[in-house]
């Protein structure tokens, strides 16, 4: 629980889990598609 340990935030509801990392991982396979996407053109 880095979030917890360091930054001394509790996520009580589990929210940070149920939409802050799968919002990440989208974004990143969003960021990933694009950069393979363009390099085929």
């Amino acid at each position: 629980p880095l979030f917890t340990t360091k930054l001394r935030i509790h996520d009580t509801c589990g929210v940070h889990n149920l939409h802050g990392l799968p919002g990440v991982v989208g974004g990143l396979a969003g960021i990933v598609a694009v950069a393979m996407g363009a390099s085929n053109t």
